[in-house]
Order: C-alpha cells, then structure tokens, then sequence
C-alpha cells in the first residue's frame, strides 16, 4: 500500500464533484437532463410534504384515535396523543434526512440514467450510440428501477441494524456514527457510479471490484458527493452533479489495468454479453 499515492487518487475522486459541475455548466444538453429529475423530485416530495400537513391528524390516527373529551383525564390522553404526533412526525423526517438522497434517486432514476449516459458519450466519443427503440427504452427504465430499488434496500439494510448501536451506553454513538460515516461514504460512491456499471450487467460483487480499481480514488469521490449532499432539500438540485461525477469515475476507472477482465467476466451472469452498440 502506497499512502502517498493514496492521498493522490482521493484527492482526485474528492475532486470529481467540481469538476462534474463544471461539465455540467458548459453543456446545455445535459442540464436539460438535469433539470428533469429535479422537477419530478420536486412534485413528489411537495406532496408528500402538503399530504403530511393537510392529513396529519389521519395519519396519527391510524395509530391512535383522538381521545374523546368526556373520558376521564382526558387532558392527559389528549395530551400523549400530541406527543405521539410529534414522535411520528420526527421519526419520518429522520428516516427522510438518512434516506433522502437514495429516495431521491429512486425517484429520478430513468432520467440519472439517460444523464449518465450522456455524460459516458461526451467523455468517450468513440464509444458507439446505441439507436434509439421503445423496447431499449423500456428495458433501460426496468433495469435503472430495479438497481435503485437494490440501493435502497443496502441503504437499509445498514441504516436500521446500525441504529441498535446506539443503545450501548457510551461507545455506542460513537460505533455507530463511524459505521454509517464510512459505510455512507462507500455507498455514495457506488450509488452514482452504479448508473453505468449497472448497465454493463455486472454483479454487485463485479461492482464492487470494479470499485477496488482505485479504491481510495472511489472513497474520495463519494466523501465529496457526501458533503455536496449533506444538507437535504438542497441536495435535490446537487444529485446531478453526482450523477455526472459517477460517469466520470467509470470513465477514469476503465481506463485502468483490470477494468476489461471484470467486463469480461459479465459472460458468466447470463451466459451472453451483449455489446456496446446493443447496450
């Protein structure tokens, strides 16, 4: 292991963000892709956000009815049910501030998905157009779902049993804020590369040695999109910087000694290894 260059590559992959920015700024085509995820991401959680306020009491309700004024102490159990009210409301917004960014991309999926591709097109012009068909379309939109869906549920599958940890005392916080810290990290990372190794057919074991290419240079890059990131509601108009910083990271890696061996191994998912103009 070479510390040094180590440092070098996170350096570079913390870097990505910014230049993905910059990319993004100077091409009209993809911040037309762009702007699309953030207007869906926009109307859904607006109204998620407007159904919570207008049928707040119906959802607390769904739990516990009101209590009746005539029951005895009804101040009291009025009173639990406002408290139970607000416990709801802030274990939603909990759950939404540590799951905002893969909801987010859930959501937006086909369209990250055409960005990411596009952005694959303008780094690489060599790289052939695949034409367009329905059925191509369709196939795209099922895999970029099912992917997001994958995400999500690792995203979960962390979050949740890491929680735990903050029931020991003391060195519990701590255990846990370095699990997800490192954890989320990796996940950012793998999040927005996984739009163009998703559509290469890999595994997400294949995934993750694609990854290991320059581990450090994939950690950089997903601590820079964690920060972009950090502050939800905001990170809805950044998720395509990240987007497009995920395409570059794929760009990089597959450049590198290794790259084509873990394409190549896509021939024992299926038995069949479709080519580029047909991906």
């Amino acid at each position: 292991m070479n510390l040094k260059s180590d440092i070098s590559s996170f350096s570079k992959g913390l870097s990505i963000p910014m230049e993905a920015f910059g990319i993004l700024r100077g091409n009209l085509s993809l911040a037309l892709y762009a702007l699309l995820p953030l207007l869906v991401n926009l109307i859904v959680f607006g109204a998620g956000l407007y159904g919570m306020i207008v049928y707040r009491v119906e959802l607390v309700e769904l739990i516990w009815a009101f209590p009746a004024d005539g029951i005895e102490y009804a101040w009291f159990w009025q009173g639990l049910w406002y408290v139970l009210g607000v416990g709801i409301f802030l274990l939603i917004f909990l759950v939404v501030f540590f799951l905002f960014t893969p909801i987010g991309c859930l959501v937006a999926a086909p369209f990250n998905d055409a960005l990411a591709e596009s952005t694959e097109l303008l780094l690489d012009s060599s790289r052939p157009q695949a034409p367009f068909s329905v059925t191509r379309m369709l196939g795209e939109l099922a895999m970029s779902l099912k992917s997001e869906l994958q995400k999500l549920l690792f995203w979960l599958m962390i979050f949740i049993p890491a929680l735990l940890l903050n029931l020991l005392p003391g060195i519990g916080s701590v255990l846990y804020f370095a699990l997800v810290g490192t954890a989320g990290v990796f996940l950012m990372a793998y999040q927005f590369a996984d739009y163009p190794l998703a559509r290469k057919r890999l595994t997400f074991k294949q995934k993750q040695a694609y990854l290991n290419l320059d581990f450090a240079q994939a950690m950089g890059f997903g601590a820079g999109c964690s920060l972009l990131l950090l502050i939800p509601f905001l990170n809805l108009a950044l998720i395509p910087i990240c987007v497009v910083g995920g395409a570059m990271l794929f760009d990089r890696l597959r450049r590198l000694p290794g790259s084509e061996a873990i394409l190549d191994a896509r021939i024992g998912n299926n038995g069949v290894v479709q080519n580029e103009s047909e991906e």
